[in-house]
């Protein structure tokens, strides 16, 4: 939560760059949660899955800690994507860095950053980026209807939740994977009050989700199933149609509580009525 005695949450820690810009665009708001499919066709989509893709690859380098210095916050954060997005300064900085580091294999550095679609990342921001970029009012227009329609909800949360989860730049972090260990984790944030911090509430949702998959996969690679030899987690939620997703490209609600149980989580919801989770959700996933 956002009170000095609660804690953050390192929203992309852990996560793979198509998972991190998915879960950014789909928690961002309902619309864009029912669009998320369609959105990284566009301009503006590549952008941000390009700009993810930096940020992924940078937070490998030892390189990353001066820019943690000089811009506050963690490399691989929701805050530092935004400043790569509209800076492209930056990003050609960002974009040497990573490629000095492929050519002299620094501690190996250079071997975390080949293959995760650098080369058709790199190929995009060096050709269509650039005409963009020619053009200064199409590459602002481009850049605007990221900000306005993806990334505002993050950027105008209070000074200290975007200290907690969007910067990443202070010492009271935790992970909601506490919860697939045994532990309470509470989610003291209140939408009410800020309507642009239901964001974060659905980003935890599904950062539990995800965590919880990976987990399975884990223990089945093993020969072992979760409910046999980890920690049960029950996912305890009010006003639950407000948190809903219902994209195919991460864990969702669409799918995830047909196997939920199988993932170690149980769901105890509440809704104000199945016509609020229908719409919120859809006839065939409330179903």
């Amino acid at each position: 939560g956002p009170e000095p005695e609660q804690y953050g949450v390192d929203m992309l820690r852990g996560m793979n760059p198509e998972f991190a810009a998915n879960m950014i665009v789909v928690c961002s708001s309902p619309e864009n949660d029912a669009k998320s499919g369609d959105f990284f066709d566009t301009a503006g989509g590549k952008l941000l899955y390009g700009s993810t893709v930096y940020a992924y690859l940078l937070n490998n380098l030892e390189a990353r800690k001066n820019y943690t210095k000089k811009y506050k916050m963690g490399v691989y954060t929701i805050g530092f994507i935004a400043k790569l997005l509209e800076d492209a300064d930056l990003r050609l900085q960002v974009e040497s860095d990573i490629i000095d580091a492929m050519i002299h294999r620094y501690r190996e550095e250079g071997y975390l950053c080949e293959g995760y679609q650098f080369d058709s990342v790199f190929t995009y921001f060096n050709e269509e980026v650039k005409k963009y970029e020619q053009s200064e009012n199409m590459w602002m227009s481009v850049v605007a209807t990221v900000k306005e329609n993806i990334l505002a909800p993050y950027m105008q949360l209070s000074d200290s939740m975007k200290d907690k989860f969007i910067f990443c730049n202070t010492e009271k972090m935790i992970d909601v994977n506490q919860a697939l260990e045994g532990k309470i984790v509470c989610n003291a944030i209140n939408m009410t009050a800020n309507p642009n911090a239901r964001a974060l509430s659905v980003m935890l949702k599904s950062r539990l989700m995800i965590l919880a998959s990976e987990r399975q996969i884990r223990f089945s690679k093993e020969g072992k199933e979760v409910r046999g030899y980890a920690p049960m987690c029950m996912l305890l939620a009010d006003e639950y149609q407000d948190l809903v997703t219902i994209t195919r490209k991460i864990e969702s609600d669409y799918s995830f509580p047909n196997r939920a149980r199988s993932t170690g989580v149980y769901y105890c919801i509440g809704v104000q009525s199945y016509a609020a989770l229908t719409m919120a959700a859809g006839k065939d996933a409330s179903d």
